[in-house]
């Protein structure tokens, strides 16, 4: 991997969707070299393919490598390829590098205006990951570089959130502010997220010094460990992996700080993000590593502090306040660390600052529910999840965004919306959020298995609609007619013929027949790829099967029906969905 290793890890990039564009990187390629346009054009798609399949078992030198092709392949061309190359960056450390691509995927982005704004959502976010304090140039940077994503594509409602979260930073409250009430009214944002941004418009304070999302889990030596549990320490989060260069290299330094307070009220825990056990229990021994270690095999904990680059740092305070979080280890991070865990410790805790709810909605406004995994916060407690101290705002969790109106399902933070069969029954949002739990809790264990399926991440689904026309729903989300739509957070994916007959493989091998496909429609500017199914497991079900990218989402809209007639009519209906983020060249 290039030399920066052992630079600053950073943000998770919303740019899955531009893989869809890739035609046009294509095309920008054959123009120099008319005469291996064919070819040019498989050899592009198959490297970065073979990247994806090396980032979804976490072989990320080798996925740099074949991402690294692709680039040389398209002769310099393909902003997809850049932004790819980027997401391997920043997980190794190296932000200047990663920058550097960025802008490159900029300028290869041409006329292409919805790329062109990822590009510069993902400098904006890089920049204000390295940021350390409210005068850091790098966040009047991420302001431009946010602000020009806006210029391309003006409706842009997280390229807002992001401004107004980088100049709140910067004590510029009032425009902060602004931005994110622009934000707040714009249509189809989650209830969650309106839910933060007002409360960083009441209290932008919040947005500078935020809690740490409550968390609890069981450590690789079998003590339960939980944030509620460590309140009144001052606790060392190190976010880490064995595969990890910097990682490695910074072990001395932890080791260092366990030892010096070891007598004090403090806490370290390492959260890895191996995906084999045995070989974090083999490093952790022979490097002694006798601190508290946890191994995030779900991503669970690492996505709710917002990691995705590693080494991550995070020093929370008794209170439960971020004091300090750092991506990448360097020569300075040593004195940064001791820095601010000396300065928490001598901070009294004082109980009835860690209890601070949080703040109220709008008179007439129902308090959110709470989302899988984390303790509801409305008038409890635990203050809503926010944005960490030196984190990026990013992009917005498909899950819990959706609003229904006119009978059209709307999901802001995909840009999609899905006009759904008229007189059917639409799953509450707490039946929603009761399926989702399941479906994450079987799809974590899954992972265990580490088998590449073609996406480009080990990403857990999330069931974000489900609507049915039966009399009665029978609670499997089976039910015969219906639509389930699921969501799979996959940064880099790629949606080609091969993947999909990988896809139809393993719907064959639970038992059902493939009738159709895969095929390729379009939606609009939308590729979308369609295969059938006959399913007599329980009774005799046709089953359509419909896969699209959008942002950094797999978009999966699955249609049960009782016959291939009824099949062809409720597939019809996805054919009058809108999606925003398409290539509108």
């Amino acid at each position: 991997m290039s030399k920066a290793l052992s630079r600053r890890a950073g943000l998770r990039v919303a740019s899955a969707a531009l893989l869809i564009t890739i035609a046009a990187c294509v095309v920008a390629k054959a123009a120099q070299a008319p005469n291996d346009q064919a070819s040019g054009s498989l050899e592009v798609s198959q490297a970065l393919a073979q990247g994806d399949q090396f980032l979804s078992v976490k072989e990320y030198e080798k996925a740099l490598a074949a991402y690294q092709h692709a680039d040389k392949l398209s002769h310099h061309t393909c902003a997809v390829c850049y932004l790819r190359i980027v997401s391997i960056l920043r997980k190794a450390g190296d932000f200047d590098d990663a920058l550097d691509m960025a802008k490159k995927a900029v300028a290869a982005a041409g006329d292409n205006k919805v790329v062109a704004a990822q590009a510069h959502l993902v400098r904006g976010s890089l920049f204000v990951s390295m940021a350390n304090k409210p005068s850091d140039k790098k966040l009047r940077e991420a302001e431009d570089e946010f602000r020009q994503a806006l210029a391309l594509q003006p409706t842009l409602a997280l390229a807002h959130r992001n401004l107004g979260i980088a100049l709140i930073k910067q004590n510029r409250d009032a425009d902060g502010i602004a931005e994110l009430n622009l934000f707040v009214a714009a249509p189809g944002n989650s209830e969650k997220n309106i839910a933060e941004a007002r409360g960083f418009i009441a209290n932008p304070e919040r947005a500078r010094e935020p809690f740490a999302p409550p968390f609890a889990f069981t450590s690789l030596e079998g003590s339960n460990v939980s944030s509620e549990a460590l309140r009144g320490k001052v606790l060392l989060i190190d976010f880490w992996a064995t595969w990890c260069p910097p990682c490695r290299e910074s072990v001395p330094v932890i080791r260092d700080l366990h030892k010096k307070y070891a007598d004090k009220a403090f806490e370290l825990v390492g959260v890895s993000a191996d995906g084999d056990e045995q070989t974090l229990k083999n490093f952790v021994q022979s490097n002694r590593m006798n601190w508290t270690e946890y191994l995030d095999l779900s991503g669970s904990i690492g996505e709710s502090f917002e990691i995705d680059g590693y080494p991550t740092y995070v020093v929370v305070d008794k209170q439960g306040v971020i004091r300090y979080k750092q991506s990448g280890f360097g020569p300075g991070v040593a004195t940064e660390l001791d820095d601010a865990i000396n300065k928490a410790l001598k901070k009294p805790y004082v109980p009835a600052a860690s209890t601070i709810s949080a703040p109220p909605a709008p008179s007439g406004t129902a308090p959110s529910s709470a989302v899988p995994g984390t303790q509801a916060y409305a008038g409890s407690a635990i203050p809503p999840p926010a944005p960490q101290a030196n984190a990026s705002p990013t992009s917005v969790p498909a899950h819990d965004s959706s609003a229904i109106s006119g009978g059209t399902y709307h999901n802001g933070s995909l840009g999609f919306s899905y006009p759904y069969p008229s007189g059917w029954t639409v799953a509450t949002p707490d039946m929603i959020r009761g399926a989702d739990a399941s479906m994450q809790q079987m799809n974590a264990a899954s992972q265990q298995s580490k088998q590449p399926t073609g996406h480009a991440s080990a990403g857990i689904s999330e069931l974000i609609f489900y609507a049915y026309g039966a009399a009665k729903n029978d609670h499997s989300f089976r039910a015969v007619p219906s639509v389930r739509i699921t969501s799979l957070e996959s940064f880099g994916a790629m949606l080609t013929p091969e993947v999909m007959k990988r896809e139809a493989a393993s719907r064959e091998n639970l038992g059902m027949k493939s009738i159709r496909g895969p095929e390729k429609f379009s939606v609009g500017d939308q590729d979308l790829y369609r295969m059938d199914f006959e399913d007599t497991r329980e009774g005799q079900t046709w089953v359509s099967l419909i896969e699209t990218v959008v942002y950094d989402h797999v978009l999966t809209i699955e249609i049960l029906a009782a016959s291939p007639a009824q099949l062809e009519l409720l597939v019809s209906t996805v054919k009058y969905s809108v999606f925003a983020d398409a290539d509108k060249k």
